[in-house]
């Protein structure tokens, strides 16, 4: 969106949270145009960079929306650095003025409650893929996925095709479709549907298991690892700000922007 405003000769503000633009790009293993997704992200941040009349916030959170096109943001400008240079100020805060203002804040995934979710070693199924993509990081030695959503059997491909052993995918449905079913399968990977994950045992040091319900039937399995998908919620707070609402929407489980 600001590739193609500044080109249609527009003056941009371009803010981002993350020390790198390219939001969730920048941790998955998707294509744009034939290139990996980090590629492409940094094609248009060099032509962003060298456009004029672009200027990029990083480490910069807008949070206020007010009267008059009027916006708030926090750059951190310091806080990542152990000893900032002097004179240097850790934050700055900015008040931006536009005409017209693109919120493309994306979304946070959801937990799931069960007993001991709180447990070292359990994280959302987005995060665990974004050390392993992003950063070449691996969460756990031995994981099990808890989803219910598509998006955590994507956590799960993504651990497997980088050579971490999935123990399981749990997820509450009797059936998913066979195009995230039966790659896991073919890799031998335990797959427990009409399960659900219910307590984590574990301690400071970390995870030792898990307790699953499938069919009347509770069991352990020992992991040092839990991945967890709940689904997705639209970062919406923006769009509320000057007194519109939020409405549900079914078909994504979530509150969206009253206007979509």
């Amino acid at each position: 969106a600001a590739r193609t405003a500044a080109r249609a000769g527009a003056r941009v503000i371009l803010c981002e949270d993350d020390f790198s633009l390219g939001g969730r790009l920048l941790a998955e293993r998707d294509e744009i145009d034939g290139r990996p997704g980090a590629e492409f992200v940094r094609s248009v941040e060099d032509e962003l960079t060298a456009m004029p009349d672009v200027r990029i916030f990083r480490r910069t959170q807008v949070f206020g929306a007010y009267d008059g096109g009027t916006y708030g943001a926090l750059e951190r400008v310091a806080d990542h650095l152990p000893t900032p240079p002097r004179g240097l100020p850790r934050q700055r805060l900015w008040h931006f003025v536009a005409k017209r203002c693109i919120n493309a804040m994306g979304a946070v995934e959801r937990p799931i409650a069960f007993a001991d979710n709180d447990r070292p070693g359990i994280m959302l199924a987005s995060a665990v893929r974004t050390y392993l993509n992003r950063f070449a990081a691996v969460a756990a030695r031995r994981t099990i996925v808890f989803t219910t959503s598509d998006d955590g059997w994507r956590t799960a491909l993504d651990l497997c095709a980088a050579g971490t052993e999935v123990i399981a995918v749990v997820d509450p449905l009797a059936e998913v479709p066979a195009s995230l079913s039966l790659p896991l399968d073919r890799l031998g990977v335990r797959l427990l549907l009409g399960a659900k994950v219910t307590r984590a045992y574990g301690g400071s040091r970390g995870l030792k298991a898990v307790e699953i319900v499938q069919d009347r039937s509770v069991f352990r399995i020992e992991t040092d690892g839990l991945a967890v998908s709940g689904g997705w919620n639209p970062q919406i707070a923006l769009t509320t700000h000057k007194g519109g609402r939020p409405r549900w929407s079914p078909e994504g489980s979530a509150f969206v922007p009253s206007s979509l």
